[in-house]
């Protein structure tokens, strides 16, 4: 029987090295971006109070961008966050989401003390859920001596009601009103109040404003663009906003 010659291919150090970068390669396009994600989730752990947050990063194949190495400088594509029940300061948001195109992440603040910012943003778009019950405790935290609080909105406003100390008085006080953005920072404004006590009733049109929450812990510089109301919720859409002229870097 005529046995068989095999022929091997002969492993030059150089082909060696061609073989190792192409694996290398191969390997970073599905390990990076999977590096990155865990890093930028982890570290909004640490920046604001969230039960649950997914990220998403991608560097285009057919981008400017030749290799995933870019991560590594904090360079990608798109970066897409969802985040449930979060609290920034003293507002909970039953959900944060984020979405950003064309961006370059602060890499040494990452490395110094783990903070996850946004050195460049080409785009970007980001909204905030917040839901009745959320809202209720947030006044209860942002309002002094006041409890028990229960909120009701609809698209014409909201309406908060809860017991609150008057000096050694016990009274069961009604706000009605709206939920504004002034900057990166947001607020319940009572357009009118009503005190319920043994005694009676008094209401009065009466202006007040709670600042909810100042949105500097996001991971970019933000302004309120827009509040809508809906039956049970508000929604909050946010921009970035440009505090320097850094440029993008190459």
């Amino acid at each position: 029987m005529r046995e068989e010659k095999r022929e091997y291919v002969r492993m030059t150090p150089m082909r060696c090295l061609l073989v190792g970068l192409a694996l290398i390669v191969l390997t970073s396009s599905i390990t990076l971006p999977i590096a990155a994600k865990t890093i930028i989730e982890n570290s909004l752990r640490e920046s604001v109070q969230v039960r649950e947050v997914v990220a998403s990063v991608y560097v285009d194949r057919h981008s400017r961008y030749d290799l995933p190495f870019e991560l590594l400088e904090g360079k990608a594509d798109d970066i897409y966050i969802d985040s449930k029940d979060v609290q920034v300061g003293k507002l909970l948001c039953s959900r944060i989401n984020v979405s950003a195109h064309d961006v370059d992440v602060d890499m040494s603040r990452l490395a110094e003390d783990g903070t996850f910012v946004f050195e460049y943003l080409g785009e970007v778009s980001a909204g905030i859920e917040i839901k009745e019950e959320e809202l209720a405790k947030t006044l209860e935290q942002s309002v002094e001596k006041l409890s028990n609080v229960t909120v009701h909105i609809t698209p014409s406003g909201v309406e908060a009601e809860g017991d609150y100390m008057l000096g050694k008085l016990p009274v069961r006080i009604s706000l009605t009103g709206q939920l504004v953005g002034r900057g990166n920072k947001i607020y319940f404004v009572s357009e009118r109040a009503a005190l319920k006590h043994a005694i009676g009733k008094i209401s009065a049109n009466v202006k007040t404003d709670v600042e909810l929450a100042e949105l500097s812990s996001l991971p970019f510089a933000v302004r309120v663009t827009n509040v809508s109301k809906f039956d049970g919720k508000v929604s909050v859409r946010v921009e970035k906003e440009d505090t320097s002229t850094k440029q993008k870097t190459k």
